[in-house]
């Protein structure tokens, strides 16, 4: 089994999903983390075995929930299998023939596997890996045993379960299990009920005489019972003696009339002689009206025993009449062809008018051939193409004649816009003047702007200079000030007026503004001087734009001049051109035209050249019209004679000749033929209502011959010979037979009557009978008051036990042994049980052990020997504490965790891959693998990949979830699937 697709609708992190998988055995599904391997893992085992109750993938953003599995299995071919919603019942199984099945079919499909078992045996991953060297020899035991059985260690749990359950229940020297404790409640319980017992003497004696006064009561009860059955047979022997004696009196009248004939008679011998005699009249009555029948039927068949001669000629006619509607046809066909001919001649003539003079015997000779078509049309197609050529040259000759003047005109219009070399050259004197001066009084205003900023600049630095003056002056001002009021705080008077002055000349010096320095007076004085120049006049700015726009003006003259002459270069070689198209033309015009001229002339036209090819398919269209009109001509002849033949044939089945048109014609032979079929079908209907008739009669006198014999046999079985003896003897048989059923009804009511109150009915009279009966009555009168002085008896010693049992604790002793008793039992049966479905299910563990064990270590010895290049040969389990061992080629034994991790993942692969084929039984599920090679390299992926292409078979398949790319990367690009 190999799964070929997975369709997801809604699981997980993937909505409207699918994925395809190769057919080859190992396939790669390469993820990062985080990318859906565990999600894809969870919904190929929810797909085969249901949705789990919890852990469900339900969509996050909605939609339905589940998804389609497709697999392709060795027998049924490519099955889907469908799960969708919550419950597991919604489950579809879609077969290759169109069969829709269950999820009873899903369950036999996969062998009654389920998840736990799928998961123990097919799907591994890293984590199981890591824990192989904890396997022993009863874990991979219990194992083999588990996942043949049960699918997974559940029933380890199982056994655990059991064995405490049993403790809980009994052990051997134990005090708190509850069987312990039971049997020893009981055993003490017991003990006190007998010295109980032992206290009491009244109470046994009491008990003795219960049980005394107990067998009185059976014996008294015995004795009634049986007077009383005495007592009811007598009773009944009255009852039944009256039809005791009717039955013999009626036994005796049978035997007194036995008689043959009697014997003989039947039992409805009368009925039968009615009923055969109610069948014989009615049948002579239908006998005689059929016989009358059968004569009227003879006369119409010999008044139409006659046969025309029409009917002889049915062949004929019936082929004549089937040949109507195709002669109807032709006369159809023929009205048809002669319209369409003549509408073909007239359009014919029509086109021969559009020609000018073609007569029909030129259209009849004219080439209709592909080949002349395809040359006229080429040579046509030439003629306009050069005439449409002709009629461009001329459009161009004329633009361009036109341009060629044009230029002209402007050149010479520029070249008279240029001054002349003297004028120009007094212009650009003048400009040159005027524009020295104009740059002089510029640079002055440009210089007196510089020195206003100079000027503004200097005057800054001057107020900046001023202010860090009076802050310096007024700063040692103010110490001055400060000192002086300490030195007077500190009584130095002297010191303090001293320094007071100081500070009045530092507050004047400060304050007192400083002169301006040299540079800016001088510039002050620079700055006037330029003020007093004028700036350059509004006058002196005019004339030097005039005379510069007259110079610009006469420099763009003579460069549009030069364009101008370029220009008219090009137009004189436009034109030149023009002329040398028109010298081609006619020369490629020339062949051409004496074609199509000697085209008219072979198809005798004379019309323009332009309108050869429109003619030329005009006459091959009368061409084809006039073959067209020959053909149905043909075809008018060969219906005509058809016609005749028709038509022929009808005169000749006609007995009438000449009467009427075709369809009257055949109206009357049709009908002729008709009515003589009709007389024809009536004779024979006749002839067989006739037969028919001449049965009934035969099988009617059958009929009657049959009732006379039985009524001639009813006679003979009693010997008589007429209707009336046999009628009296009917009556003496059923007087006899009502004597016989009232015999009957009283042995059956007497069949049920006991030996004895027959034999008491015979032997003895109704009074003495009575007399039996009140005799017994007094014995049970007397046997019923014992029995009420017994019962009495055993009242008062039950009334005397329940007191003493009141006053004791002997009773509820005794109750509570009993219950005690039954309570240990029913313990006992459940430790008992537990036993036994231990010791089951450990046969079965020793059996997997001993039998299944040494089958897979030699098995997976096979598998780990390539995978380790031969290194590791031998498998077995320690004696001491059975653990796994491994035996290297050189003869060194290793634990499992002394074996490197990469060596222990391919041990744990070999014992997997081991178990699934030892389980096999038919069914080959998938392998699911969960980074399980993490830890091997290149080479050692590559072995064990061949051990799986090996052993795995063909219709199997692995697949490999993994993270890693080394891993993807040893695998082809059609063998990985991408979850990115």
């Amino acid at each position: 089994m190999k799964i070929a697709s997975l369709h997801i609708y809604g699981y997980g992190k993937f909505i409207n999903k699918t994925f395809r998988f190769s057919s080859s055995r190992i396939q790669i599904i390469y993820g990062i983390n985080e990318s859906g391997k565990t999600t894809l893992m969870n919904f190929i085992e929810d797909m085969l075995f249901g949705f789990k109750k919890q852990s469900q993938y339900k969509p996050k953003r909605g939609g339905t929930y589940g998804g389609m599995l497709v697999i392709d299995h060795e027998e049924l071919g490519e099955v889907k299998i469908e799960r969708t919603g919550i419950k597991n019942e919604d489950v579809r199984v879609l077969l290759q023939d169109g069969r829709v099945e269950n999820g009873d079919f899903l369950d036999k499909l996969l062998h009654h596997m389920d998840r736990s078992l799928f998961k123990s045996i097919y799907s591994f991953d890293v984590f199981g890996l890591q824990e192989v060297h904890k396997l022993n020899r009863e874990k991979i035991g219990q194992f083999l045993f588990f996942s043949s059985l049960f699918g997974s260690d559940a029933i380890a749990n199982i056994d655990s379960h059991l064995k405490k359950q049993q403790d809980a229940l009994f052990k051997p020297n134990g005090r708190k299990p509850e069987l312990n404790r039971s049997l020893e409640e009981l055993k003490k319980t017991v003990f006190e009920h007998k010295k109980a017992k032992s206290q009491s003497q009244e109470y046994q004696s009491i008990i003795e005489n219960q049980q005394k006064s107990n067998n009185e009561l059976l014996q008294c009860e015995e004795k009634l019972q049986t007077l009383q059955t005495e007592m009811d047979q007598i009773n009944r022997s009255i009852q039944m003696k009256p039809k005791l004696e009717d039955e013999a009196k009626l036994r005796r009248e049978i035997e007194s009339e036995k008689s043959r004939r009697y014997e003989f008679f039947p039992e409805d011998g009368l009925h039968l002689l009615e009923k055969y005699e109610s069948h014989l009249h009615p049948k002579a009555a239908q006998l005689a009206a059929i016989r009358d029948s059968e004569k009227k039927l003879q006369a119409k068949i010999d008044e139409l025993s006659g046969q025309s001669e029409l009917l002889k000629k049915e062949e004929e006619v019936a082929q004549l009449l089937s040949s109507h509607p195709i002669y109807e046809s032709h006369l159809e066909r023929l009205t048809a062809i002669e319209q369409q001919t003549e509408r073909y001649r007239s359009e014919f003539f029509s086109g021969l008018q559009k020609l000018n003079g073609t007569t029909e015997e030129d259209v009849a000779i004219v080439d209709c051939t592909y080949e002349y078509e395809w040359k006229l049309k080429e040579e046509v197609q030439a003629y306009l193409q050069l005439q449409q050529k002709k009629k461009e040259l001329d459009e161009q000759f004329n633009l361009a004649r036109a341009d060629l003047d044009e230029a002209e005109k402007s050149y010479a219009f520029t070249k008279e816009s240029i001054l002349n070399d003297e004028l120009r050259k007094q212009k650009e004197e003048a400009l040159y003047d005027l524009e020295q001066k104009q740059n002089s009084k510029v640079n002055s205003a440009a210089k007196r702007d510089e020195a206003e900023k100079q000027l503004a600049a200097l005057r800054l630095e001057e107020k900046g200079r001023k202010k860090r003056h009076i802050a310096i002056f007024s700063a040692l001002a103010v110490f001055c000030i400060a000192a002086s009021v300490v030195c007077y705080v500190m009584e130095q008077r002297l010191a303090a007026i001293c320094l007071l002055p100081a500070a009045i000349v530092l507050l004047y010096f400060g304050w007192k503004s400083p002169r301006a320095s040299a540079v800016v007076a001088m510039m002050e004085k620079q700055l006037a001087d330029m003020k007093k120049e004028q700036p350059p006049s509004k006058r002196d700015w005019e004339a030097v734009q005039t005379l510069k726009e007259e110079l610009w003006l006469d420099d763009h003259t003579k460069q549009r001049l030069m364009a101008e002459n370029h220009a008219l270069v090009q137009r004189e070689a436009a034109y030149e051109r023009v002329i040398t198209g028109f010298e081609e033309w006619e020369t490629r015009m020339r062949p051409v035209e004496e074609g199509v001229r000697g085209y008219l002339k072979s198809l005798k036209l004379s019309i323009d050249p332009v309108y050869l090819l429109d003619a030329y398919s005009l006459m091959k269209q009368l061409n084809d019209q006039l073959q067209q009109i020959k053909k149905l001509e043909t075809d008018k002849k060969d219906l005509e004679r058809l016609i005749r033949s028709f038509e022929e044939q009808l005169a000749q089945l006609q007995e009438e000749k000449g009467y009427g048109n075709v369809a009257e014609q055949i109206y009357r032979l049709k009908k002729g033929l008709q009515e003589q079929k009709q007389a024809n079908k009536k004779r024979e209907e006749a002839a067989l209502s006739l037969q028919h008739a001449r049965d009934q009669t035969e099988s009617l006198q059958k009929e009657m011959n049959y009732f006379k014999t039985q009524i001639e046999h009813l006679f003979q079985n009693i010997e008589v010979t007429n209707e009336q003896e046999f009628r009296s003897y009917a009556k003496a048989h059923d007087r006899r037979e009502k004597i016989k059923q009232e015999h009957s009804r009283l042995t059956q009511e007497l069949i049920f009557i006991d030996d004895r109150v027959r034999e008491l009915a015979a032997h003895y009279s109704v009074d003495e009978l009575e007399a039996k009966a009140a005799d017994i009555n007094q014995q049970l009168k007397e046997g019923r008051a014992n029995l009420k002085k017994i019962q009495e008896r055993i009242a008062y010693l039950q009334m005397k036990q329940q007191e003493i049992e009141k006053s004791g604790m002997e009773s509820e002793l005794a109750h509570k042994v009993t219950l005690q008793r039954n309570e240990s039992k029913e313990l006992a049966k459940k430790w008992g049980a537990i036993q036994l479905a231990r010791e089951v299910i450990r046969r079965r563990i020793d059996y997997h052990q001993k039998v299944r064990l040494p089958s897979l270590l030699r098995k997976a010895e096979e598998l780990i020997d390539p995978l380790t290049d031969g290194r590791y040969v031998e498998l077995y389990f320690s004696e001491v504490d059975q653990t796994l061992m491994v035996r290297r080629k050189d003869g060194l034994i290793f634990y499992a965790h002394e074996l490197s991790q990469a060596t222990c993942e391919q041990l744990y692969t070999a014992i997997r891959f081991s178990l699934a084929l030892s389980h096999v039984n038919g069914l080959r599920m998938p392998f699911l693998m969960d980074d399980s090679f993490v830890h091997f390299d290149k080479q050692r992926l590559l072995k064990v990949t061949s051990v799986i292409e090996k052993w795995v078979d063909t219709d199997q398949q692995v697949l490999l979830f993994t993270c890693h790319g080394h891993i993807k990367e040893t695998f082809s690009t059609g063998e990985v699937t991408s979850l990115s």
